[in-house]
């Protein structure tokens, strides 16, 4: 069997969700989860508890991303 080894490229391209949480696994110290459920329902998860970091934490994200 052929051994399958996962580039660390970026793409355009929509990846699926259970590939890109298997990636982050035993790498992040916290986690902020957004997204649709399968129904089409909002879904927000959260590893931290304090509502400030989890904002804090997405405003970070958002100067990444822009």
């Amino acid at each position: 069997m052929a051994e399958i080894i996962m580039a660390d490229i970026k793409t355009k391209l929509a990846l699926p969700p259970d590939r890109i949480l298997k990636a982050a696994i035993g790498k992040l110290s916290e986690v902020i989860i957004i997204g649709y459920d399968k129904d089409g329902e909002f879904y927000l998860a959260s590893s931290e508890a304090n509502k400030k970091d989890v904002i804090w934490l997405l405003v970070a994200a958002g100067k990444e991303v822009l």
